[in-house]
């Protein structure tokens, strides 16, 4: 079971590793060294981006801290981030809703030794995970399907095709400015490029990408998968 453990600490860190590629994280940090003393270098913005560099140098090291926090004291197999990784993984494989997961961490908090670093709450949770690339960005929707208040449109408080409100509003308040806005339908976007670009640093995954390209069947008169 030690063993076990240890390795799921193991897989989170090869996961940091994909995300954040050693190699790239030297280069960002010694550019941000270089562009920090020479007062902004314009090569290192066109290169990278002195904001996006940051961005990713400071994620990279606030998982970093939460793959190295005990996950509650003399917990030394399991990481903050290692735990709530498996954590996600057995609400999403058994259809958790976020509230039954929040008294699943209520409940953790509670029995666990302390002090303890468990995350008080799902949003807690999912905020720390963000950083893995594992969020999806939420864009809002007509009622009926016709258009998606995105680009040009999101700005708009009707559609665009029928006219249906934007929002749905909550609250006994005659005053729409004071009422809660919920948006009539919503849809959940999650980036291609983002994920295809994971698939192909991840050492594990990486060779799998190009099956369909390296194994590719092309001798003349035989069908098989792939033709």
């Amino acid at each position: 079971m030690a063993e076990q453990i240890v390795g799921a600490n193991d897989v989170v860190h090869d996961i940091l590793n994909d995300a954040f590629p050693p190699t790239d994280m030297d280069d960002i940090a010694q550019d941000l060294e270089e562009d920090k003393i020479q007062g902004g270098n314009e090569d290192v913005m066109d290169n990278h981006g002195s904001n996006g560099m940051r961005s990713d140098a400071d994620q990279y090291k606030k998982l970093m801290a939460e793959a190295e926090r005990e996950f509650f004291p003399g917990c030394d197999g399991f990481s903050v981030l290692t735990a709530m990784v498996l954590f996600m993984h057995i609400k999403v494989l058994n259809h958790w809703t976020n509230k039954s997961f929040d008294m699943f961490l209520e409940v953790m908090n509670r029995v666990c030794p302390k002090p303890n670093n468990i995350p008080s709450s799902f949003y807690a949770a999912n905020k720390m995970l963000k950083g893995l690339g594992l969020g999806y960005e939420k864009i809002d929707a007509c009622k009926y399907d016709c258009a998606l208040f995105y680009k040009e449109h999101q700005d708009k408080q009707l559609c665009p095709e029928c006219s249906e409100p934007r929002y749905k509003y909550r609250g006994s308040n005659s005053d729409l400015g004071k009422k809660k806005k919920i948006p009539q339908k919503v849809l959940r976007y999650f980036p291609l490029k983002p994920r295809l670009k994971r698939l192909f640093m991840s050492n594990d995954t990486a060779a799998n990408m190009r099956w369909h390209h390296d194994k590719r069947a092309d001798e003349e008169g035989k069908m098989r998968h792939p033709t």
